[in-house]
């Protein structure tokens, strides 16, 4: 989109996890696929790297076919096979997400991303679920 950029708001994302240390980030975007894990994650502030634990999409693991697989199953599958209860995921499109996490979804904004209405959402997940440093 003309004016915007790939990760544009991982500063903003820096700046609402900053309060909450234990946080890590499990990558589910498509751009793994695209520039692969390491180059990815070379793309994100500092900050946020030392957070990535890994990425929902795994050459070793998944096939070419994999990108076709809706993302709301490749986060379930994921979730599952790490054992992770208290999660949320950020994603722009909630086509085929299964009905039993839909409510793990924060949609963002297509263009806005995180700095879109959905700002809220994530910011008040983050106070009421995850402990701060300060608590």
């Amino acid at each position: 989109m003309d004016g915007h950029y790939l990760f544009e708001n991982a500063s903003l994302l820096a700046d609402l996890l900053a309060p909450h240390p234990d946080v890590r980030i499990l990558l589910s975007t498509s751009w793994v696929q695209v520039f692969g894990y390491q180059q990815t994650v070379t793309m994100l502030p500092q900050v946020l790297r030392t957070r990535v634990i890994g990425s929902c999409f795994d050459p070793a693991r998944h096939g070419p076919g994999y990108s076709q697989v809706a993302r709301g199953y490749q986060v379930l599958e994921e979730v599952r096979r790490r054992g992770l209860t208290r999660w949320v995921a950020l994603d722009d499109d909630a086509r085929g997400w299964p009905e039993e996490i839909a409510d793990r979804l924060i949609l963002t904004n297509p263009v806005l991303g995180i700095a879109g209405p959905c700002r809220e959402q994530l910011e008040r997940w983050l106070t009421e679920t995850v402990p701060s440093a300060g608590r």
